[in-house]
């Protein structure tokens, strides 16, 4: 694990990752995580959050970044076995993840990808980057959560 992490970095590897590197907005997020702040996290866990994008599915009811922030924050904080409803580090990972939702509703109101994306064309300019914008948000607020959480340096 990196001990030290630019969140500038972490924006634009989340953004470039996106706009140019073929991910979607949920595995542009995990992947930034990944390089930026654990390089042995495996490459099957940036997969993982294909499904999400466009709203989980397409759907467009979610924005897949949020997701991707999610999966990242499970995969540093969540649980290893089943345990209760009430064992507290499953307790302590949903508060975290609700940081994200409710980080992102501050900032844009919404989840709803349907909403963000009216009135443009999907694959637009607009609409890549909105989405790449979006994915820099949450993989920022991600990192500086486990930046946090796990005692790292913020650059």
């Amino acid at each position: 694990m990196q001990k030290e992490v630019s969140l500038e970095k972490v924006r634009r590897d989340a953004e470039e990752a996106y706009l140019q590197g073929g991910y979607h907005d949920s595995e542009a997020v995990v992947h930034a995580i990944r390089i930026n702040i654990e390089p042995a996290m495996p490459e099957a866990v940036v997969a993982a959050a294909l499904g999400f994008s466009c709203g989980v599915g397409e759907s467009q009811c979610m924005v897949g970044p949020v997701a991707g922030g999610v999966i990242a924050l499970g995969y540093f904080f969540g649980r290893d076995f089943p345990t209760t409803p009430t064992d507290p580090k499953s307790q302590r990972t949903l508060v975290l993840a609700n940081d994200i939702h409710e980080d992102f509703k501050k900032k844009h109101n919404v989840l709803c990808c349907h909403v963000h994306e009216k009135g443009l064309t999907i694959g637009s300019p607009e609409h890549k980057n909105q989405c790449a914008s979006f994915a820099g948000d949450v993989a920022v607020k991600t990192a500086e959560i486990i930046a946090r959480e796990k005692g790292l340096t913020l650059t």
